[in-house]
């Protein structure tokens, strides 16, 4: 929030942790999460079991609890998950103990951690192929970009984590990631886009009936107001989420709400108000063993006493300071400091530690006691470093591992090779011998009946060469007539040449009259019009003839160019089709309001194509290009052509407003000219569309 972060008091430092936190983890707290008791039962069994699987559900239920209350001891058993199913070859839990240990980092804010692991999780969601979890994982991937201050990263992933929730129908994930998108709008300071998407999570969480997430919602929209400096608005919101989540006996929400209430009490100078709800959320955090939010509260009011100390110095006399001599407020504010500072060691939570030990440095110094102030001052000071060291330490821990499954996956894969070596072997000694002992009957077969055949073969001779004289006699007929035949055969593919070389020529001669000669008479005849106009020095030049002069000039051109591609017989394959029209496509659409995605295939230049089939592909795709530009008012074209064998598909789709009805049974020329030209190539052409539903013109046939 940018006010508490501009305080002399920086509490709100910590209170701007527990509101993310809220954000992170508050959804998850709708179902019935296990007992205490029944984790630490679960604890004990879990060490007596052998069954490998068993423990491995059990790691993974011990990992999950412990992240909101314990986040050190879930970290173990996260590990544990980690390496369990690794060595069971477990992709399921594996992904789960990784999306946890994101959350570990997350909570201990060592972001860069938790990123990198969040990138490992979403390459093994993507294998598993589970949607839902790649959906969350880049939720909590553009949670983490935000905390870091790397918004556009930020709003990137977590789109893209919508569009999926969006394909899920899953109210509760669009609700949950609308919700960070306004966090993040209200971290970049665009107050009304952040409302539009918090109003947006609060109509989600009603229609599912999610009163969590209700709670979460308003409580964001009171931290909106608190960033616009609206301090009563803000308190609103805190208390109205506050008696909401009391009537569903909410407690973790309660407390975290009560942390940002009493930070909004302290921005109205209300110091004595402001601590005396940090107790109301401490207690609360108490009865829930919340270690975390313990020591958080605590540091909250210990920095309360303290600084009410430094303004009273000062010579406040606005504030509503906490009451007591200097003396007890000093030994208050250090006694909670130095129990803030203690959870935070255990908790291994290196941020908050590093800050808190620094306020407690003050408070010391500010006591007389130099020699406590200069311990916690290096304590700020190791564990600040510790934040930077600790990022390289997971790095390499990451590398070990993955370099540890690369030989465990190698010698796996050596020990099959060899499996499947002595396995072929016995394979082809087995085959070698069924092959010997059918040579064997072959060579004995062969011998009885080379006996039989040898007296039929001198009877044979015999006949064979009186057949033969007769088969030299017909041979040479044969040949004579063969020799016809490839004379008339050549003198057949020489005419169906000329024929078809006189085909294009006369295209090419009805093409330059059609286009270019009638552009060029239109520059002509302007171009004499200018002339004109010139000779009356009371008229001056017409620049916008010079324009259309110019522009015909650039058609016709064009129009040429196209002419001449299509006759080159060397453009005769797919690729060099493929090529132009992508060509076109891209200076087409250059500079208009509208995206084009282009989806063609990677083919060989070999692949060949009629001229003619390549033309009619072309101008086709030309014009429904244009028709979807001119008419479709639509904000997406895709043009996709795809081929299987020796069939094509060409299609040119558009999200615009689609086509009326009696258009598509043929009521524009256009449209007839296309299923002409298709007709002619043996192609055809077919449009689905409706109105308001977007239009698809597809062109379908044989490239041979």
């Amino acid at each position: 929030m940018k006010t508490l972060c501009s305080l002399s008091l920086k509490v709100g430092r910590g209170a701007l942790m527990a509101w993310l936190f809220v954000i992170f983890s508050v959804f998850s707290l709708s179902g019935q999460n296990p007992t205490q008791s029944s984790i630490d039962s679960l604890v004990r069994v879990t060490d007596t079991i052998s069954n490998d699987e068993k423990k491995l559900e059990n790691f993974n239920q011990i990992t999950s609890f412990y992240l909101n209350f314990n986040p050190t001891l879930s970290y173990e058993y996260a590990i544990k998950t980690r390496e369990l199913a690794t060595r069971l070859s477990n992709e399921k839990y594996l992904l789960q103990s990784l999306k946890n240990l994101t959350f570990y980092y997350i909570k201990i804010a060592q972001y860069d951690s938790s990123i990198l692991l969040n990138f490992e999780a979403l390459e093994l969601a993507r294998k598993l192929g589970d949607l839902m979890l790649e959906a969350h994982l880049l939720r909590d991937q553009g949670r983490v970009f935000y905390l870091q201050g790397k918004y556009p990263e930020s709003l990137e992933v977590t789109f893209k984590a919508v569009t999926i929730f969006e394909d899920l129908d899953d109210a509760t994930g669009l609700a949950t990631t609308y919700n960070s998108i306004g966090n993040i709008y209200l971290a970049q300071e665009k107050k009304q886009t952040s409302i539009e998407y918090y109003s947006k999570a609060l109509d989600y969480c009603r229609k599912i009936n999610n009163e969590v997430g209700i709670i979460t919602v308003i409580g964001s929209l009171a931290a909106n107001y608190a960033q616009i400096d609206s301090t009563e608005k803000a308190i609103a919101y805190y208390t109205q989420a506050i008696e909401q989540a009391r009537k569903i006996d909410l407690k973790m929400a309660v407390a975290l709400n009560l942390n940002n209430l009493a930070l909004m009490y302290l921005e109205q100078n209300d110091y004595q108000k402001g601590t005396e709800l940090f107790w109301e959320a401490h207690h609360i955090h108490q009865t829930l063993n919340d270690n975390d939010g313990i020591a958080l509260t605590l540091g909250n009011i210990g920095l309360s006493y303290y600084r009410s100390i430094k303004l009273r110095e000062q010579g406040d006399t606005i504030s509503e300071l906490i009451r007591g001599e200097k003396a007890d407020l000093l030994k208050n504010a250090i006694k909670y400091l130095t129990q803030s500072v203690e959870i935070y060691e255990q908790l291994g939570s290196l941020a908050p530690l590093a800050y808190f030990a620094n306020e407690l440095s003050e408070a010391y110094e500010a006591a007389g006691n130099h020699r406590e102030a200069l311990k916690y001052f290096k304590l700020h000071d190791q564990y600040h470093d510790s934040i930077q060291s600790n990022e390289s330490k997971i790095q390499l821990e990451k590398l070990t591992t993955q370099r540890e499954l690369e030989l465990k996956d190698k010698q796996i894969e050596l020990d099959r090779l060899a499996v499947q070596k002595k396995k072929n072997e016995r394979i082809y000694f087995i085959f070698g011998m069924i092959l010997l002992a059918f040579a064997l009957v072959l060579i004995y077969r062969n011998f009885a009946l080379q006996k039989s055949a040898n007296s039929k073969l001198t009877l044979l001779n015999g006949q064979i060469s009186q057949a033969n004289l007769q088969l030299e006699e017909s041979n040479v007929n044969l040949s004579a007539t063969l020799r016809e035949l490839k004379e008339t055969q050549a003198q057949l593919i020489e005419t169906e040449k000329q024929k078809e070389k006189a085909i294009i020529r006369e295209r090419i001669s009805q093409d330059i009259h059609d286009d270019i000669s009638s552009g060029l008479t239109k520059i002509s005849w302007m171009a004499e019009l200018l002339k004109v106009k010139s000779k009356d020095h009371a008229t001056p030049y017409d620049l916008t003839t010079l324009d259309k002069i110019v522009n015909f000039s650039k058609e016709s051109v064009a129009k040429l160019g196209e002419i001449i591609w299509s006759t080159n017989p060397e453009r005769d394959n797919v690729g060099s089709l493929l090529a132009y029209m992508r060509n076109f496509i891209n200076k087409y659409m250059e500079g208009l309001p509208m995206e084009c995605k282009i989806s063609f295939p990677e083919v060989s230049f070999s692949d060949s194509i009629s001229p003619e089939l390549r033309r009619t592909l072309y101008l086709v795709m030309k014009e429904s290009l244009h028709n979807a530009v001119k008419y479709s008012g639509a904000k997406n074209i895709e043009i996709t052509f795809n081929q299987q064998n020796q069939h094509y598909t060409l299609i040119v789709a558009d999200s615009g407003k689609g086509f009326e009805e009696n258009l598509i049974k043929g009521g524009g020329n256009g449209l007839l000219n296309m299923r002409k030209r298709m007709e002619s190539v043996g192609g055809t052409m077919e449009i689905q569309t409706g109105s308001g539903e977007g239009t698809q013109v597809i062109f379908t046939g044989k490239l041979h």
